[in-house]
């Protein structure tokens, strides 16, 4: 008995026909789908008004359906005649405010003995607002390199929040976002600005931004005119002291104080100071320098007032050779007067003595005239 060798292909041939006659049947319309797709554009010139529409495959055998609009608030519905087999409705609507608005959306046959659902979808239709401002909050000064935070009040404020937000300056290249809240880095000191440009499809608006970008002051020592240790000094009542130092940053200033009796406060643009004590003590010296952006204090100097000592009195080299001849003018009058005064005794002497000889009757005097006439006692007898 012979045997078919074509038996097992042809027992494989009768499994995959039926698999084979379901694929090269062509499609054809009524494929029973519940595929719905739902979308919504906003209407440029009309605020709050939102173009809706909803497509869905058609239902085998059906022409007529009906579309229902759920806005939980209102609800609109639609007889739809359709023989294709792509079915599409739409319509416009008016939202009651600017929100987010969730609409329900219902597609049913609508024959006289079919009510059935062909599908159901959903869609969140955003409502924007007409922007009435968009002022920007940020710093005016602001350190160089470091991020710096804008953000824009735009008003009014609501849930959603569909502007477009274009940041443009020399900070970023232009930007565009929904983002509020940037944050910027500003390189190079000097004066910045940016503008925000709020816009949706109703309203725009615009806002302005100038920040001033310093870099911060940094500590540094401060050095003094007089010799010695910077930190301690010692100088007379009177004297002008030099106190000098090197700054950092961009426009600092400098705010000394000196502890003397006046409790002095200098502010000024350099970072260099000429003072004069006026008070003696012991009084510290205090430095801070500031700028828009932060404020350091430098290490004190303390300084130690003295009066100026009293210096010997210097005499005029003039001076001596007056007050020698005034001393001698002095000694030779003493010497002068005491002469004539002792030579005035000596002849009161000899004139007293003359007259007592003269009255004694028992005495001869004898005189001898010499030729230069003076006259000397020769003899008393």
């Amino acid at each position: 008995m012979m045997r078919s060798s074509a038996s097992p292909p042809n027992m494989v041939m009768l499994f995959l026909l039926p698999f084979i006659i379901a694929i090269c049947i062509p499609y054809t319309k009524g494929g029973n789908s519940s595929i719905i797709r739902s979308s919504y554009g906003l209407l440029k010139k009309q605020w709050k008004v939102a173009h809706l529409k909803v497509e869905w495959d058609a239902v085998a055998g059906v022409d007529d359906y009906k579309v229902e609009f759920n806005f939980f608030t209102a609800k609109d519905e639609f007889g739809v005649k359709c023989k294709q087999s792509l079915c599409v409705v739409s319509t416009n609507h008016t939202f009651p405010q600017p929100a987010e608005h969730e609409v329900e959306v219902t597609v049913k046959k609508d024959t006289k003995t079919d009510k059935g659902t062909v599908g159901k979808t959903s869609m969140l239709v955003k409502v924007p607002f007409n922007i009435t401002s968009c002022d920007l909050n940020y710093q005016q000064y602001v350190q160089a390199g470091i991020p710096t935070q804008i953000s824009m009040n735009m008003q009014p404020v609501l849930g959603v929040d569909p502007a477009y937000i274009v940041w443009s300056g020399i900070a970023f290249r232009p930007v565009n976002t929904t983002k509020r809240i940037v944050y910027p880095v500003f390189n190079e000191p000097d004066l910045h600005e940016v503008e925000a440009s709020a816009t949706n499809i109703y309203s725009e608006c615009h806002s302005f931004a100038a920040f001033e970008v310093e870099y911060p002051v940094s500590k540094v020592s401060v050095s003094t005119s007089v010799a010695g240790n910077a930190s301690q000094i010692s100088v007379m009542l009177g004297d002008t002291v030099g106190f000098l130092c090197n700054s950092t940053g961009t426009s600092p200033k400098f705010l000394w104080q000196i502890g003397d009796l006046n409790a002095t406060v200098l502010s000024t643009s350099s970072c260099n100071l000429n003072y004069v004590f006026n008070a003696t003590g012991t009084f510290n010296i205090y430095l801070a320098i500031r700028n828009e952006i932060n404020q350091v204090s430098c290490d004190p100097i303390t300084a130690s007032v003295k009066k100026r000592p009293i210096p010997p009195a210097k005499v005029a080299s003039s001076v001596v050779p007056a007050i020698i001849a005034i001393v001698t003018i002095v000694i030779l009058a003493i010497i002068a007067q005491r002469y004539h005064a002792w030579y005035k005794r000596q002849g009161q002497v000899e004139h007293a003595n003359l007259l007592i000889n003269k009255s004694s009757e028992r005495k001869t005097i004898r005189f001898l005239k010499r030729d230069y006439g003076s006259v000397e006692l020769l003899e008393v007898a």
